[in-house]
């Protein structure tokens, strides 16, 4: 499955770790870069839900078993870097043998786990889940300010300490490789959260292929609504700059350039400005009325265009009303009752129409939930003006909300 943040596709999981890390650490840390990867479910020691001795200690407890006191956070496909030099030793060891005979070391991740003695990380092999326990720690921090592991580890034991090690788990937690090194975006996230934007990352890879499908237009390679009250196809430099400002279709199922494909005016930044469209980036609810949503098309005459070299005719969406104009027909690109329930927080209750409430609660700063998202199953697609502007918004409000989720905080 495709999709902008998260990549559901297992078999990338390495390549995509090596492609980020170097991308981002090439010149800042080529030890990590250099080693090969590998993708391993982690434990770590939490420890405000490990009860220790009185005098800090926990000698005299075994570390996995059902009298342990210590508790794990699953850390599910983490990357370490340097395991790859121990597996010939396991490949050429009897599964019999003792945990301390077989000891390494690994490097973890700048700003992914902080490693603690007696964590550990799992390894399949063959029929068993190795488990492998960290049994030194050193921390180090690269100039950028970013902290990173080395860690000594030796093996633990087999399936049936894994078998253990699982029940002594409070809290799950999975990696987004592709975020390892991101400054913006968080590279762990609790399982519930991981799961929810998957979720809602498929959703909106279905609504970019539907929006692919129902308005791209391979004569003129860009997208466009046909109207069929003016028997005219329209074109709109506004939605283009929207879609490519904000890779609106980014993640898709099938990569697609976006590119302006008509001259813009010099005012056309400006222009931008006073659309909805800018009003939703601004999530500028206290002026919404002040946005345009009035259009009327001109007909496109630019002859350095690829529109020029077709029979039929284009129009291009303009928010002025030029003196050339003749018996024009102003177009709604927003309902008027949209904005009305944007303003007064009423949600549509209607099914086909349940899926706005997305964009309703986007701007009043709510938090969607599942009802929100499966109610894309009943959006009627059809070509028409209203699905070629509620599209794209209703993708740039569910991927604004998976962004909050994923962005780092730094009281955290």
């Amino acid at each position: 499955m495709a999709g902008k943040f998260i990549n559901t596709n297992k078999k990338d999981l390495i390549s995509n770790a090596v492609n980020n890390v170097k991308k981002s650490l090439d010149n800042i840390f080529p030890l990590i870069v250099n080693e090969k990867l590998t993708i391993v479910d982690y434990y770590s020691v939490n420890e405000d839900r490990t009860v220790l001795d009185v005098d800090g200690t926990m000698d005299t407890y075994e570390i996995i078993g059902k009298n342990s006191p210590i508790r794990y956070n699953e850390i599910k496909d983490l990357p370490i870097a340097g395991f790859d030099k121990i597996i010939a030793q396991i490949e050429n060891t009897d599964m019999g043998i003792q945990g301390n005979e077989i000891t390494g070391e690994i490097t973890l991740f700048p700003d992914t786990v902080k490693a603690h003695v007696n964590d550990m990380f799992v390894i399949p092999y063959l029929k068993e889940n190795l488990v492998f326990q960290i049994v030194e720690v050193q921390y180090d921090t690269l100039d950028t300010g970013s902290n990173y592991s080395r860690v000594q580890y030796t093996l633990h034991g087999g399936s049936s300490k894994y078998n253990q090690l699982k029940r002594q788990v409070v809290e799950t937690f999975n990696v987004i490789i592709d975020n390892i090194g991101s400054t913006g975006f968080k590279a762990i996230i609790k399982s519930e959260f991981y799961t929810m934007i998957e979720k809602f990352q498929n959703y909106t890879v279905t609504l970019k292929d539907y929006y692919k499908m129902l308005f791209y237009n391979n004569k003129v390679q860009t997208f466009t609504f046909y109207n069929t009250k003016k028997d005219t196809i329209f074109y709109d430099p506004y939605m283009i700059e929207f879609l490519k400002r904000n890779d609106i279709l980014t993640g898709a199922t099938d990569y697609l350039s976006i590119q302006h494909q008509c001259s813009l005016h010099q005012t056309f930044s400006m222009d931008y400005n006073n659309t909805f469209l800018r009003c939703v980036e601004k999530k500028d609810i206290e002026k919404i009325n002040k946005y345009n949503v009035i259009v009327v098309g001109e007909l496109i005459r630019d002859i350095t265009s690829i529109f020029n070299t077709r029979i039929e005719d284009y129009y291009k969406i303009t928010y002025k009303f030029p003196d050339t104009l003749i018996n024009y027909m102003p177009m709604n690109i927003i309902e008027a009752d949209l904005i009305r329930r944007i303003k007064e927080l009423d949600f549509y209750t209607r099914e086909e129409n349940l899926y706005l409430n997305i964009i309703i609660k986007f701007f009043n700063d709510i938090d969607l939930t599942d009802d929100d998202i499966e109610a894309i199953d009943n959006i009627s697609y059809n070509d028409n003006i209203l699905m070629y502007y509620y599209i794209p918004i209703v993708i740039y409000c569910i991927e604004s909300f998976i962004k909050n989720i994923l962005v780092k905080h730094e009281d955290k």
